[in-house]
């Protein structure tokens, strides 16, 4: 699989779509590079499980995961840079299963230079635009401090939404997410009046996200490819 880097441009706003894998090796160094120098905020929905990281990899035509605990790692690696270059709010959607949770916080302890506690989680449900929920989810917050706004009982973009506005980002502000599927916080950019650098490693998933931005009036470029 090679690693591509698309910019989408529209006025001033950017919005970086990347296609890796982060389980590859290869990929820390390339999307590290990619990674604005200040990043505001990380809006993620990465795999809850083993049996949930394989099926996702095998959509993509890709391996099964070869070690869900590598994943993770690397996963919380991504969102430790983006701390470490000032982001103050990280949301990230988990299963409400308590062992996946755990499983989860344990990687978070496991990276020293995640310095963000965990300051407020919602009951959220797996579901997009449209579809009616199935089961529910936990939203995690870690931050500083509680957001303005309550996203509990909400779904898909619907409950983005609320939670983009209670986090009252500056028009500009950089939003990364490591695990973006079909583009749902690519959306919340545009929405908002943000930037936004995605990571996807199902191609068809990522030109989703790609042609939506198209119908919006950006502008996309293929800038590199590894």
């Amino acid at each position: 699989m090679k690693n591509g880097l698309y910019r989408c441009t529209r006025g001033a706003r950017v919005q970086i779509v990347l296609h890796l894998d982060l389980e590859h090796p290869s990929t820390r160094d390339f999307l590290f590079a990619a990674l604005p120098d200040k990043v505001s905020c990380i809006y993620s929905d990465p795999p809850w499980n083993p049996g949930n990281a394989t099926y996702w990899r095998t959509m993509a035509g890709l391996d099964p995961c070869a070690s869900y605990h590598s994943f993770q790692d690397r996963w919380c690696d991504v969102v430790s840079q983006c701390i470490s270059r000032g982001a103050s709010d990280v949301f990230c959607e988990q299963s409400a299963n308590t062992e996946h949770q755990q499983m989860f916080m344990n990687a978070v302890a496991r990276q020293s230079s995640w310095t963000l506690p965990l300051v407020e989680q919602w009951i959220v449900f797996y579901g997009s635009w449209g579809i009616k929920p199935r089961r529910p989810n936990v939203l995690l917050h870690f931050g500083s401090q509680p957001i303005a706004t309550d996203p509990s009982g909400l779904s898909g973009e619907p409950m983005t939404l609320r939670v983009c506005a209670g986090v009252h980002l500056k028009p500009g502000s950089w939003m990364v997410d490591p695990c973006m599927g079909k583009g749902m916080t690519s959306r919340m950019a545009h929405y908002f009046d943000l930037n936004c650098l995605g990571v996807e490693m199902n191609f068809k998933r990522l030109d989703v996200t790609l042609r939506w931005l198209k119908r919006q009036g950006y502008a996309v470029i293929e800038e590199a490819s590894c």
